[in-house]
């Protein structure tokens, strides 16, 4: 689309319907599907509740009902659909796109769940996987495009606590690739554990929900 602005001038804008994008979340709670145009302009969104029943298969039949009924809705076919991002609660392999072993997820059979393989064979679309907190931060970073930032730390504190970070406008991924590492920073010599599980002393066994709940439950 090229609109005039004024003589011997042109201001060029994409047209936010020439292709459309999906995006989903899956969560520990709730995950959420979304069809948004080039705009990144949410036209039809879903969620739904991660309980027991929720399993890996359950919840890719789910979306792909939901993904059929996007398009019909909205009269588009999978052609016209540029791919799927995912941002998943990990650890996970994003290069592969699989789901390594989430912690707490209500229902079983979640450790090493090819994810994107399993939805691109459905929809025939591209599909790619990310950690939530990658994910997060770049939706943060695309809100808030007209200021230019180019360098943020994304911390979400919940059942365990998640970080990201960007430099120079992009992701730092570090040597490991995982969210949590912030979670387990040694803060207190000879502190608590969470769960007899991570490092003594970690950030994560005194400000995480797991750690309020259990210091919550001993008294």
């Amino acid at each position: 689309m090229v609109t005039p602005l004024a003589a011997g001038s042109l201001f060029v804008q994409t047209n936010p319907k020439f292709r459309y994008l999906i995006g989903l979340e899956i969560s520990r709670i709730y995950s959420t599907l979304g069809l948004y145009d080039m705009h990144l302009n949410p036209l039809s969104l879903i969620r739904w509740k991660m309980d027991a029943s929720m399993t890996p298969e359950f919840l890719i039949k789910h979306i792909t009902k939901a993904v059929h009924d996007f398009m019909e809705t909205h009269h588009i076919s999978s052609k016209d659909i540029l791919g799927m991002g995912i941002g998943a609660v990990g650890p996970l392999d994003h290069k592969k796109g699989i789901i390594v072993d989430p912690e707490l997820f209500p229902a079983p059979s979640w450790e090493n769940v090819p994810i994107c393989q399993m939805i691109a064979e459905q929809l025939h679309i591209p599909v790619k996987l990310d950690n939530g907190a990658n994910t997060a931060l770049i939706g943060e970073h695309w809100a808030l495009r007209t200021k230019n930032i180019q360098h943020a730390l994304y911390v979400h504190v919940g059942a365990n606590i998640r970080s990201a970070v960007m430099s120079g406008g992009q992701i730092l991924r570090g040597a490991v690739d995982t969210e949590g590492a912030i979670g387990q920073m040694i803060i207190q010599t000879n502190g608590p554990r969470l769960g007899d599980t991570g490092n003594y002393g970690a950030l994560e066994a005194f400000v995480s929900v797991a750690s309020l709940v259990e210091r919550y439950v001993l008294k």
